[in-house]
């Protein structure tokens, strides 16, 4: 029998760490009516930790990886997105909003 699995992100800790990625999703569009039941049906709201708006910035610079290998072999919408992403992060807009490209 043959499983197929996806560990990338598989790992035992906190739970913060993989909250995060939950709420890091206001770049995505996210809204906050969205994490607000999110939080009332998991029972606990992160937005609460002084921690998380780090391990938010984390995970921002954890997504310009694939950009940054795409945007190198040429491809276009690739590159102008991590330049904005960029951009966002040097103005320090922790809001604005991202797109997949």
């Amino acid at each position: 029998m043959a499983r197929l699995g996806d560990g990338d992100e598989a790992a035992f800790g906190p739970r913060e760490i993989d909250l995060a990625n939950t709420f890091q999703g206001v770049r995505f569009g996210r809204t906050e009516s969205e994490l607000d039941s999110f939080s009332a049906r998991y029972g606990y709201d992160i937005r609460t930790w002084d921690g998380l708006p780090g391990l938010c910035q984390i995970r921002d610079l954890h997504t310009f990886g694939s950009y940054i290998r795409r945007a190198d072999r040429g491809q276009r919408a690739a590159a102008a997105q991590l330049t904005h992403r960029v951009d966002t992060l040097l103005r320090g807009d922790s809001r604005a909003q991202w797109a997949a490209a």
